[in-house]
């Protein structure tokens, strides 16, 4: 009854995987079992029937079940191959194996198939029909453990074949007990030499020569070193090299647009730029000091700091129209001379008295240009005679000395009289009005200090050849 049990159990269990399939569940976490040998333990089993003879590949059983429960065994508990014992502990011993299994479907009986006889009691374990006896019915087979079953696992210290596949985990991959490299081809290769022979013969890398190079340090790149420890050519490798800037980065890539990060710059700092720089934006403002050495610009800079040219700026060919602007070689050139003419440049006109008796400074103008001017002011006096002569003052030596460069004047009238001289200046000179009296008593007065020229293109404009 629980033989019968127990094959409606196993009926129900391979309906059960058949639909487990369709559903998706997975069936095969014991595929890995396919093509393996698996031990199998079991009780006292009987021949059935007369037995067998010496040359039967087949063993009728009364049954074969697993203890405990009666399950009815298959052969895919077993593996590829099982081994039983016929006649245990009797002078009929005899191992055999096994590869096929027919439980009967009616009753319990059971038929070992594909049944090797006679096997070796020790090594090599082959099958001897010497060894193969004759067993009569009722005798006793047993699943035991003979020698072949032994040979079916690894022995750490004999040669071995091993025909399974052997996965191991990835945190204990297999080792050497020390570094031996293989000899033959079909010997496995440990890590170091495989590191050994990966590069063994190959050149360092040249500019025609494929081959080996080495990854450059940070140091080895911010020096220049050509080439590293091994004597292979350096290369920069990626974290090194960066599009924008970043604390690391030592080699400056392009961005998509071909245009290098201005993050790259530090724009606190000064400029000195050599070669022709073009502005080209419509309005370039420059906040620091700037130094330009050749520079076009074609549209507005606004300059808020100090800048210094290291060359002088090249300007258009227009006259300045205004007096902050820039004007050109030529320009200044051509203006750069005075002569005297009636043509009024300088005034100072309101009245000044004087009653001392040395000269005294009344009237003062400065002049930026070089060349001679034609000077005339106002005098009178009452109560006395009064005197009034031009000094210039020169702009190198900035000396207050009083060097009279006119011919004193004199003057008794009590009414106005117009008095004229010429002085020769050079550019930043002061021109002066000195003017006193004959006595304490008597005042003289002065007004209308003027200045007059007209430009010159050469100094021979204020020159007068008097012979």
């Amino acid at each position: 009854m629980s033989t019968l049990l127990g094959k409606i159990s196993i009926s129900i269990v391979a309906l059960f995987a058949i639909v487990a399939g369709y559903l998706g569940y997975n069936i095969d976490q014991y595929a890995d079992k396919l093509g393996s040998f698996l031990p199998v333990a079991g009780e006292k089993y009987y021949l059935d029937g007369s037995g067998i003879d010496t040359t039967a590949t087949s063993v009728a059983l009364r049954s074969f079940t697993k203890p405990v429960s009666e399950e009815e065994y298959t052969m895919s508990l077993f593996g590829d191959m099982g081994y039983a014992t016929l006649d245990p502990g009797t002078s009929k011993k005899e191992f055999i194996s096994f590869t096929g299994i027919t439980q009967a479907a009616a009753s319990a009986k059971a038929t070992l198939t594909g049944v090797t006889r006679g096997l070796e009691f020790n090594y090599p374990f082959t099958a001897s029909s010497s060894l193969a006896q004759s067993h009569s019915g009722g005798s006793i087979l047993i699943l035991s453990n003979p020698p072949q079953l032994y040979e079916k696992y690894a022995n750490k210290e004999n040669a071995q074949t091993i025909t399974g596949i052997w996965t191991f985990a990835s945190s204990t991959i297999p080792r050497q007990d020390s570094y031996l490299a293989p000899t033959v081809n079909y010997q496995f290769a440990p890590k170091g030499y495989v590191d050994s022979v990966a590069t063994s013969g190959s050149p360092n890398a040249a500019s025609n020569t494929a081959g080996l190079v080495e990854i450059s340090t940070l140091t080895e790149l911010t020096v220049g070193t050509i080439t590293g420890s091994t004597g292979a050519i350096l290369v920069v490798p990626n974290n090194y090299i960066s599009s924008s800037s970043a604390a690391t980065t030592t080699n400056i890539l392009s961005n998509l647009t071909g245009k290098i990060d201005q993050s790259f710059l530090d724009l606190t700092e000064a400029f000195a730029i050599s070669g022709t720089t073009t502005f080209s934006a419509a309005t370039t403002t420059v906040s620091g000091r700037i130094s330009l050495a050749s520079t076009t610009i074609g549209n507005t800079l606004a300059v808020t700091g100090t800048s210094t040219f290291g060359a002088i700026p090249v300007l258009p060919g227009d006259d300045p129209g205004s007096a902050n602007q820039a004007a050109r070689a030529g320009y200044v050139d051509y203006y750069r001379y005075l002569t005297t003419s009636t043509n009024l440049k300088a005034s100072s006109d309101a009245e000044k008295t004087t009653v001392n008796t040395s000269y005294t400074l009344m009237k003062e103008i400065k002049v930026f240009a070089s060349g001679q001017i034609r000077i005339a002011f106002d005098m009178k006096n009452q109560g006395g005679t009064g005197f009034g002569v031009i000094n210039v003052v020169n702009a190198t030596t900035s000396s207050s000395t009083v060097s009279f460069v006119g011919t004193e004047q004199t003057e008794t009238a009590a009414s106005f009289v117009t008095k004229y001289d010429l002085a020769t200046i050079g550019a930043g000179d002061r021109v002066q009005l000195l003017a006193r009296t004959n006595s304490a008593a008597a005042t003289t007065t002065i007004r209308n200090f003027r200045l007059y020229w007209d430009w010159a293109t050469s100094s021979t404009g204020y020159l007068n050849v008097l012979d």
